[in-house]
């Protein structure tokens, strides 16, 4: 019965890696139709690598180590937190709310943005994607944007994968510590 259990308790885990990713998606960067469809396919992307992940774990669960199967998740865990924080850093940096939209700009300005930039000293980079009509190309350049946006998405990949490696390794260190009571 237990081990139904953690069976159990390992496929919830891969399944919140994937149910995840649909109510927190990346920001849509609207400059591009590519990007949206990353939004719907990364959840697809995060199930395969974390299924990928769990495979070697069943192989080295034959052989247990505690003291590995202790540090693996902390390790995980202290990505995780890193690849989150950089998510965030970086959402907050190279993203602008426009009417409810999270958009995505970039870090260097066109000439029209640099000019629209220096003459309002201080200007938010939410008041400069409104006067640009929503458009952040007409503000940053095509190429930061695109860079910025591509950083985000990695990031939270990054995120979702690691922690959720995080609590599959986790179940995997109490299944091995309870067998190892035995």
């Amino acid at each position: 019965m237990r081990k139904l259990w953690q069976r159990m308790a390992k496929t919830a885990a891969w399944l919140c890696a994937v149910v995840a990713t649909f109510p927190f998606p990346p920001p849509t960067d609207v400059t591009s139709d590519p990007s949206r469809v990353f939004v719907y396919f990364a959840p697809f992307i995060v199930a395969i690598l974390v299924g990928l992940f769990s495979l070697p774990i069943g192989k080295f669960a034959k052989k247990p180590s505690a003291l590995r199967w202790r540090l693996v998740p902390v390790a995980l865990l202290v990505a995780g937190i890193i690849s989150f924080l950089a998510y965030e850093d970086l959402k907050s940096k190279y993203t602008a709310d426009y009417q409810g939209d999270q958009r995505v700009i970039g870090w260097t300005f066109t000439d029209e943005g640099r000019t629209h930039h220096d003459y309002e000293k201080g200007i938010a980079n939410r008041q400069l994607l409104m006067d640009a009509a929503g458009d952040p190309s007409k503000i940053w350049t095509a190429d930061s944007i695109r860079k910025a946006s591509f950083w985000i998405r990695v990031s939270y990949l990054l995120t979702v994968i690691t922690l959720a490696a995080c609590v599959i390794t986790l179940l995997q260190a109490f299944e091995l510590h309870e067998k190892q009571r035995k």
